[in-house]
């Protein structure tokens, strides 16, 4: 082979060395620049995900505050809408209970009326009233208590003094008295041959002059006795009071309390029973100012 030879071949050896290598750089190229363009595109990918994602939660964010807002704004006029009702209540429940506290004396019927009219205005209070052991609720508890006690001290002493205006008006004079003695002597002694002719026992003969005025002896000695009643004594002047017809069974019970209650009862006893109602009113205005106050 020759000098000439040797230089073609040589030179076909470098071509060929060339063409492998280009055929190796090539692929490797387009694969590393399919790579970049990928991690590219997945670059964008995720910025655009995070992108959404933070204007997803941006908008939520506003959404929430403007939903609380609105929230808080509702409660508010909520709140001020049960503040100005329950003071309305409040204040009609006041002016009951100073119908019910108007008068020191007032018949059965008229101060049943107003408790009536008070309990109905309790009522809407009790409804209305924050929920629990309310200082309000509890102070206006107090009052209906109070105003319960009134009226039945208002009862009773209106009963008592239709009671007692019965017995006096049916109490005897000296002369009514001895001819009612004597009528009931003549009565018994007749009822008692009767009855032995009948062979029975005889009954007992009713004289009102003479029952009004054992009646009215027998509850004085009741008042006058010490802390122990005596029961007898309290016995036959209840006897004594079923015969005096002119009265009713609750005037009746009035008339014998009134004797044997251990304290007395006073005369008093409405007066202190609705000043007791005005002091439980004044502590119902001190609550309810505290909490309108938000105290």
């Amino acid at each position: 082979m020759n000098l000439k030879e040797i230089a073609d071949l040589g030179q076909g050896l470098g071509a060929l060395a060339s063409a492998v290598v280009a055929l190796i750089v090539v692929p490797a190229t387009a694969v590393i620049g399919i790579k970049q363009a990928k991690a590219v595109i997945a670059a964008g990918q995720d910025t655009a995900t995070a992108t959404a994602k933070a204007g997803q939660e941006n908008a939520e964010a506003v959404y929430k505050a403007a939903v609380d807002g609105m929230h808080l704004q509702s409660r508010g006029v909520h709140q001020q809408w049960l503040k100005e009702n329950r003071a309305q209540t409040w204040v009609l429940f006041l002016q009951a209970i100073d119908d019910m506290a108007k008068f020191p004396h007032e018949s059965p019927e008229e101060s049943e009326e107003h408790l009536d009219a008070l309990a109905r205005a309790y009522s809407v209070l009790e409804i209305g009233a924050p929920l629990g052991d309310h200082p309000v609720v509890e102070a206006a508890k107090a009052v209906m208590k109070a105003a319960d006690d009134l009226d039945a001290e208002r009862g009773w002493a209106a009963v008592y003094r239709s009671a007692t205006d019965l017995m006096r008006e049916h109490t005897p004079s000296e002369e009514q008295l001895e001819v009612a003695e004597y009528e009931l002597e003549a009565h018994q002694a007749a009822e008692d041959h009767e009855a032995q002719m009948e062979g029975r026992e005889p009954g007992r003969v009713l004289s009102r002059p003479l029952a009004v005025h054992e009646a009215t002896q027998g509850l004085d000695r009741l008042r006058r006795g010490g802390d122990t009643v005596d029961t007898t004594l309290k016995d036959k002047v209840q006897r004594h009071l079923d015969d005096c017809t002119f009265l009713d069974d609750e005037e009746r019970r009035v008339l014998l309390e009134d004797a044997t209650e251990r304290p007395r009862r006073s005369r008093t006893q409405p007066g202190r029973a609705r000043a007791t109602l005005r002091f439980k009113r004044r502590a119902f205005v001190e609550a309810a100012k505290n909490e309108l106050n938000g105290q």
